[in-house]
């Protein structure tokens, strides 16, 4: 696990400042990532409405307005930047997107190139490397910014054609968060998830880190307790309150995930399971420690081995 150690780079946000090129490769990435998988479940962008449920900065909603035939977007977050711990530091949200959009225009023509921009993103743990994207670059686009969460996202009062959202695994009631977004869901619209389980290597995220290798599984959640107490005692506090309000709790699996989609008229569309980087590293600790699966099965009998392997999922649903 990384180091979570107050004062840290990884666990304090950096202060206000200029998007950084680790920023600038990991915004290029996701939005590549997004169109790669659109093209290959043949959805198409063109004279589309958008909305990013959770969009921190709102560079991608604003990106692929730039880059594709998409007619409109919508960013939506509950935070402004550095309101909430996983938030993006403070920034000029216009000056981001202009250095990015200056990049682009300096180093792609008629097409993204993942090889044009990797050198941006060694740091970034992903396995999934997007194909050659066109660019479609058209005029007359329309983006507005809404502080809303998605519990409350039907108060905007308009129906999408795409829906996208990176954070569900900060939210707790799945139930209540798809009945919101099926109310702003056209028919056979795409509600588009980008998930990092719970139950994969770095499923408690940094701010829950306790630097043991699949520490989160393989301690009960009254150990969790007890052994940040014991050994992370100057932030045990804010380390408790992440592990259990500020992620999916109780902890659910996408199999969950699945049955609650259904009940809301969202049918599984496609699925991309996303392997860590890191992922042979991984595969060695289960062998280093002893009675991995059974200890796991102990403590989350239903999860599955492919979600405890996986790094990031993308899940798009198509709405009935």
């Amino acid at each position: 696990m990384s180091p979570t150690k107050v004062g840290t780079k990884y666990w304090s946000s950096p202060p206000s400042s200029e998007i950084s090129r680790r920023q600038l490769g990991r915004m290029l990435l996701q939005v590549h990532q997004i169109l790669d998988l659109y093209k290959s479940l043949s959805i198409s962008l063109d004279n589309k409405s958008f909305i990013d449920i959770g969009t921190g900065n709102g560079m991608i909603p604003r990106l692929l307005l730039q880059l594709s035939g998409l007619s409109k977007a919508i960013g939506s977050d509950p935070f402004l930047d550095g309101e909430h711990s996983t938030s993006w530091q403070k920034h000029n949200h216009n000056q981001a997107l202009l250095a990015i959009t200056e990049f682009i225009n300096s180093n792609f023509n008629n097409y993204l190139e993942f090889k044009n921009y990797n050198f941006l993103t060694e740091h970034e743990s992903f396995s999934f490397e997007p194909q050659n994207i066109d660019i479609i670059r058209t005029k007359e686009k329309y983006y507005k910014s809404v502080k809303l969460g998605i519990h409350n996202i039907n108060e905007i009062n308009q129906k999408f054609d795409l829906i996208y959202c990176k954070a569900i695994e900060h939210i707790s009631d799945w139930e209540n968060a798809f009945a919101s977004v099926s109310k702003i869901a056209k028919k056979d619209s795409f509600f588009y998830l980008k998930h990092r389980s719970f139950f994969s290597y770095l499923g408690s995220h940094r701010y829950a880190s306790i630097g043991i290798p699949w520490g989160h599984l393989l301690l009960s959640e009254n150990e969790y307790k007890s052994f940040v107490k014991k050994f992370h005692f100057d932030r045990a506090t804010e380390m408790n309150k992440f592990y259990f309000n500020d992620l999916t709790y109780p902890r659910k699996s996408v199999s969950d995930m699945i049955k609650i989609a259904n009940k809301y008229n969202f049918q599984l569309h496609g699925i991309k399971i996303e392997p860590p980087k890191y992922k042979d590293i991984v595969f060695n600790f289960t062998n280093d420690i002893e009675n991995f699966w059974n200890i796991i099965d102990e403590n989350f009998p239903k999860i599955s081995s492919e979600e405890v392997f996986s790094g990031i999922y993308h899940i798009i649903f198509k709405k009935a």
